[in-house]
Order: structure tokens, then C-alpha cells, then sequence
């Protein structure tokens, strides 16, 4: 089942309900009343988001694109710090104990963006098992992304500028702009891997010793961690509280029981320990 909804707000906290299910009893029973509490990604640096689609056959990136869940309704998603999908495949999704036999006959996304530091004319270069197709917008938006490279079979490595469809032409790129970039991989059996690398036109690396695009880089939406404290310093009569994450820190009031905001929500938190009363402090994801 999937739930599709408008656009969510990055970071802010939602409920969502399920009531009314019914069991498959001969007398069915109404399951009770269900809530559960979750926060929309953050725009986090150095990742890219895995999506994986489930089942897709025949093996073609166009199969994948025509799946009635795709791009909306992947069965799961994770995420790589690298241009990368061997971080979650390992060269054979099979030998990952959370697929298993859904690791062959399936499809995958590789998205995100990626942010220059040098302006310049960039190649770009795709690699796969199987066949896979490289998108990339000309500015931050998913609709603007065209296709770019291609490896309709399987297993070519990274090549130089004009031997295949698997490397792009020069394409300009200004320093400190963010591009959305997506490669669609789709994968029938045996070893399975989708990767990206890039050389700017000034760059003499072999297309063989290229690795894919690295961290700094690179950016995405992804789940926000768990609240956690990570310092308390006190210098004289500052005391400093910082704390990872996009959670909001409360403070008890004098009953002990009641908790509220801290106004403006600052991260770190400092307090005058000589002026302040005595409170406990707490974070809320």
C-alpha cells in the first residue's frame, strides 16, 4: 500500500493515522486505531538517495519508468555516500540478508544533487549491471534533467569521451551551483551495480582510474536522526549546550512536570548558570 501526499515541509513533524482495517477473521475484527509520529527529510551534504522498485521485468530502464510505483512508491530507500550503489549491493544485492531473492529483477534510483567547486566543461561517466541511464538537470530542479549518458547492457566501466553511450559530452557547470543528478539502474540477475564519476576538460585522469563522485559533493533529502546531546561546557558562568539534528529543546517549568519551548530554539544554548534558575533540559524530535 502507498500513501500518496503533497509536498511535505523539510523537517517538520506529521501524524499519521490508520483506522478502520479489519482483520480476515470469518467475523472480522476491527483493529484498533493506530498513530504514528515521523519527521520529513532534511536537505543533508554528502549523501545521494537509494530508492529500489520491486518487481521489474523485463530488465530495461524504460520497464522501470512504467512501474505504477515508480518514482512515488519505492518498496524501500536508503542512502549512499558516494556516487555509489556498492555501498548498499555490495556488487550483488542477493548477498545483502534484507533482499535476498528480491535482490536480482528490481530497479533502482540513484538521485540527488551535486555542487561543483571548480566552474569548468565536465564529462561525465556511467557504469552498471545492468543496462542503466544518467539524468542532469541544468539547474536544481528534477523536471529539468535530460539523459545524458546510457549503458544499454552491462559491465563497460568507466570510458573515455567518445567510445560509447556511457560517457556524456562537456557539459559547463558553474562552481558552488547545485545540480539535480539521477541515475535509473535496473538489474536482472547475477552481480548489480550503478556508479557515477566526473573529470573536468583540464583533467588528464584515465577514464579507468576515475572513482565515482565523492561526498563533499554531494547532497539529498534524508531522515533526521535521533535527538543527542553531544556537549555541555561550562566556562565560568556560561554553561554551553549543543546538540545534533533538527529537534526542538525544552525546559521544565517549576511544577516538574510541564515542559515548553525554549524561545527561538538555539542551538547551542547558552545559559547563565549564576542567573538562571535550576532547570532540567530535554530535546524533542
Amino acid at each position: 500500500m502507498f500513501l500518496q501526499t503533497t509536498g511535505l515541509t523539510p523537517g517538520a513533524k506529521y501524524a499519521l493515522t490508520v483506522s478502520g482495517v479489519k482483520d480476515q477473521a470469518t467475523t472480522p475484527n476491527t483493529i484498533a486505531t493506530a498513530t504514528s509520529y515521523f519527521r520529513a527529510p532534511l536537505l543533508a551534504s554528502g549523501v545521494l538517495n537509494w530508492d529500489y522498485y520491486y518487481e521489474i521485468t523485463p530488465q530495461g530502464v524504460s520497464t522501470l519508468q512504467s512501474a505504477p510505483n515508480f518514482p512515488f512508491g519505492p518498496q524501500t530507500n536508503w542512502t549512499t555516500t558516494d556516487f555509489d550503489s556498492d555501498q548498499i549491493t555490495g556488487g550483488d544485492l542477493n548477498n545483502n540478508p534484507a533482499f535476498g531473492s528480491f535482490g536480482d529483477n528490481y530497479g533502482d534510483s540513484l538521485s540527488g544533487w551535486i555542487t561543483p567547486t571548480v566552474t569548468g566543461q565536465y564529462y561525465f561517466f556511467l557504469a552498471s549491471d545492468d543496462s542503466s541511464e544518467l539524468f542532469l538537470s541544468t539547474d536544481s530542479t528534477a523536471a529539468n534533467a535530460v539523459s545524458i549518458a546510457n549503458e544499454p547492457g552491462c559491465c563497460h566501466g568507466f570510458q573515455e569521451p567518445g567510445v560509447s553511450t556511457t560517457t556524456s559530452g562537456l557539459i559547463s557547470l558553474t562552481q558552488g551551483t547545485p545540480y539535480f543528478i539521477q541515475a535509473l539502474h535496473t538489474e536482472g540477475g547475477g552481480g548489480d551495480y550503478v556508479k557515477v564519476a566526473w573529470r573536468i576538460s583540464t583533467d588528464s585522469t584515465a577514464a579507468t582510474n576515475l572513482v565515482p563522485i565523492q561526498a563533499q559533493f554531494l547532497s539529498a533529502y534524508a531522515p533526521v536522526g535521533a535527538p543527542r546531546f553531544i556537549s555541555t561546557v561550562r566556562n565560568g558562568a556560561q554553561l554551553t549546550i549543543s546538540w545534533t539534528g533538527y529537534q526542538a529543546i525544552l525546559e521544565e517549568s517549576s511544577d516538574l512536570k510541564t515542559w515548553t519551548p525554549v524561545p527561538g530554539n538555539p542551538n547551542p544554548l547558552v545559559i547563565n548558570v549564576h542567573a538562571a534558575p535550576l532547570k532540567f533540559y530535554r530535546l524533542e524530535q
